[in-house]
């Protein structure tokens, strides 16, 4: 980087003097870090970032740091464990009475896009809109600048601004497969669906090759109640790129709204094998399951993943109504003894559920097991100490 004639020796000596005092001191280590990068001194950087992570192994601006250098460079394992080991409990942005010097001397466009994610990270907004005026300074051609601007309007919620961000992008020539499918998303959300479809349909759009812009346009034919053509849209995102998960998961809500079992599946299998410990994915899957009447898939891939996370209720309710569902649906076809058993579970899984309480009150008593029944009767007064 080009560095503006200053003298910032100074903050070298008090970042020395503080690790001296403190080797633990996280903010000393990133702002040697930030100092060596800014002298091109990339390995004496990753060296202090190590140590820091070393001695502080969840501290998230260092191991944010430590893996866009490893991306840099190519070793994407080594990136991945960096951000594994970020914690998930954002902490403030560590102080630190030297950083404006060293970014104010800062003239590398990439160096600020760091900086301006870790604000961001730290949801220290006000902050990174300052950095982000001088990023624009310092790269008044270049469209990173104006991705970093659209991603901060869209955390404030100024979806119209965020909208012609993107568009501005894209004139200054900022790449399609970036910019183009936030703007169809932003347009798709904020109801303005011909736009959405326009620029979907459009053949920068058809012309860029991309799974994410692919992936938009279905959701736009979606949200305009065009499931046939959102069908040929996900298939086009799903040739591009066969493991975009989210491709999958609308195909597999797509063919299981239009009755395509077998597509349904494929689509599933990939799931299974591209997210298998994903729990917010799996849930998803089973809501879909749920919605379209597939309680026993529904009920097997509960039965794996609600150990995933384990303080969650939902699972445990998804159990009851699923075994509540086919229980009725036993009912329908006087199959008692398989309505008794999916009642029986669905109270297990949830004991104040009513209508499982009262239902299986009702099968025991066709079965003569009057015995069970009045202890089902008493849960039910219990559950309802006022309803005669």
């Amino acid at each position: 980087a080009r560095l503006r004639t200053r003298n910032l020796e100074g903050a070298w000596a008090a970042y020395g003097a503080a690790l001296q005092a403190d080797p633990d001191r996280a903010d000393a280590r990133l702002g040697r870090a930030r100092l060596l990068l800014q002298q091109d001194r990339e390995p004496e950087a990753i060296a202090e970032l190590q140590e820091l992570v070393r001695r502080d192994p969840t501290e998230p601006e260092g191991n944010a740091m430590l893996a866009r250098l490893w991306d840099r460079r190519g070793e994407a394992d080594r990136a991945a464990q960096r951000r594994v080991a970020i914690t998930r409990v954002l902490r403030p942005a560590l102080p630190d009475p030297w950083k404006a010097e060293i970014e104010d001397a800062c003239y590398d466009a990439q160096q600020l896009g760091f900086r301006f994610e870790d604000l961001l990270r730290v949801d220290d907004d006000e902050a990174a809109l300052r950095l982000l005026s001088r990023m624009e300074a310092v790269a008044p051609d270049s469209p990173e600048p104006i991705w970093s601007r659209a991603n901060l309007e869209v955390r404030a919620g100024r979806f119209t601004e965020a909208i012609d961000t993107c568009r501005r992008g894209l004139a200054r020539g900022g790449a399609t497969a970036k910019f183009l499918p936030m703007l169809i998303r932003l347009l798709r959300e904020s109801g303005r669906f011909d736009e959405a479809l326009a620029e979907a349909s459009s053949a920068t759009a058809l012309e860029s090759g991309a799974a994410d812009v692919a992936l938009e346009r279905a959701l736009v034919h979606q949200a305009l109640h065009q499931p046939a053509q959102a069908k040929v849209a996900v298939a086009s995102a799903l040739a591009i790129e066969p493991y975009h998960v989210e491709s999958h998961m609308l195909n597999v809500e797509l063919s299981l709204v239009q009755g395509d079992a077998p597509a349904a599946a494929e689509s599933i299998a990939w799931i299974d094998q591209l997210a298998p410990v994903d729990y917010r994915v799996q849930m998803r899957v089973v809501l879909l399951q749920m919605e379209t009447g597939q309680f026993p898939q529904a009920i097997s891939r509960l039965l794996r993943v609600k150990d995933l996370e384990p303080s969650d209720p939902e699972p445990q309710a998804l159990l009851a109504d699923a075994h509540l569902e086919l229980g009725n649906a036993a009912m329908g076809r006087r199959d008692l003894e398989a309505a008794r058993s999916h009642y029986e579970k669905a109270v297990v899984y949830r004991p104040d559920l009513i209508p499982a309480q009262g239902n299986r009150a009702m099968v025991l008593i066709e079965l003569g097991d009057y015995a069970a029944a009045e202890g089902a009767l008493a849960a039910l007064v219990e559950l309802q100490p006022n309803d005669p």
